[in-house]
């Protein structure tokens, strides 16, 4: 089972978070990543955890996402740490907020995993006027 270090989280954000996950592994990457499995494990009717394995075009190893990889990627663009359009940042903090989904499309699941993963934006990203 994977681990994490954040707090344990509830089953709404699990899910949530794990439908960014999702997001992300069939549209969202695909520019600069091969997704090779999505994982996930329930428990009762309830998501317990998501994760899947991620490998860079120009690498030669997979490498785990995590829901900690989205939840940091989420955090570290709300709180301003790297730089995207001040647009994507409000969206991304609204639907991080109220928990739902519906406003983060493939694009914005994509800006939160290379956020999460690797510390910033390095793929298919200018960072453009009004961005903050």
């Amino acid at each position: 089972m994977p681990t994490t270090n954040w707090p344990e989280r509830d089953f709404v954000r699990t899910d949530f978070l794990a439908n960014i996950l999702v997001e992300a592994a069939e549209d969202g990457v695909g520019g600069w990543a091969m997704v090779h499995e999505l994982y996930f494990k329930e428990w009762g009717g309830n998501l317990l955890w998501a994760f899947m394995e991620l490998e860079e075009i120009d690498a030669e190893d997979s490498v785990p996402v995590m829901l900690d990889h989205i939840e940091q990627g989420i955090q570290d663009i709300i709180n301003g740490n790297v730089q995207v359009p001040l647009s994507h940042r409000r969206t991304i903090a609204e639907a991080s907020a109220t928990n739902r989904l519906h406003k983060i499309d493939a694009e914005l699941a994509d800006c939160i995993v290379q956020v999460g993963l690797l510390g910033g934006l390095v793929y298919r990203w200018e960072v453009v006027e009004g961005t903050s």
